[in-house]
């Protein structure tokens, strides 16, 4: 484990994964075979360094419960009440003393757990607010003609990565939720524009009236005009 100070950096390399880590930052390692870690200090900086190992069947269970991809850097924030706590920790250890060392244990598990929730909550609220993004921008995106490689480039990202985003937010694939937002969208359009059907699926980029219209009875159970004259009740 280590920790460095403002000016320093450090590179973990394992295979083909590697990492920078800038600022102030913790690393562990745990029995990565055939890994390769090269640290600094760069030019000019320094590191506070802190060596130890830690091994047994503790480690492997929070390998195999909560502690996943070890071969990659972990990025997490480390406060003041954190870093006390590694000091104690690490001056538990220093002592050489067999209950310092079962007490240095315990803190060191709980240290590492707390590490690793703020990570996975810091990358799961990351992954929300994008979800959310992508589909906010389908959504406002109804009346313009696009293609998937379009609405992908946009947010930097595959199509294939587009389709899970969506697929998992909603249920449907791609084009079956892009059908469903403007459907819901002429829906809205029956009941309080007079526009017609072919000028209300042309507005939303339905080319063919009657392609639109067997779209939106698959959707809703009822033709466009059928769901006009009953005032929206299907």
């Amino acid at each position: 484990m280590g920790v460095c100070h403002d000016n320093g950096w450090g590179r973990l390399l394992s295979g083909q994964r590697w990492g920078e880590a800038e600022g102030l930052t913790w690393i562990l390692v745990l029995s990565i075979s055939r890994a390769v870690f090269n640290y600094g200090p760069n030019s000019g900086g320094f590191w506070d360094e802190y060596y130890f190992t830690v091994s047994g069947e503790r480690v492997d269970e929070w390998l195999q419960n909560w502690l996943h991809n070890p071969e990659l850097v972990k990025h997490g924030v480390v406060d003041d009440a954190l870093l006390h706590r590694m000091e104690m920790m690490l001056m538990m250890i220093d002592s050489n003393q067999p209950g310092n060392l079962d007490r240095a244990a315990m803190m060191l598990e709980l240290f590492l757990y707390e590490l690793v929730v703020q990570v996975e909550q810091t990358q799961a609220g990351h992954r929300g607010t994008f979800t959310l993004k992508v589909i906010e921008d389908l959504a406002r995106s109804i009346y313009v003609e696009q293609q998937p490689e379009e609405i992908a480039d946009r947010h930097h990202i595959s199509v294939s990565t587009l389709r899970r985003i969506v697929h998992e937010h909603s249920g449907y694939p791609l084009n079956e939720f892009i059908h469903r937002l403007k459907i819901a969208e002429a829906k809205n359009l029956l009941l309080n524009t007079e526009m017609s059907v072919k000028e209300l699926a042309e507005a939303l980029g339905y080319q063919d009236m009657f392609y639109f219209s067997r779209v939106f009875k698959r959707v809703t159970g009822i033709s466009p005009s059928g769901y006009r004259k009953r005032g929206g009740s299907s």
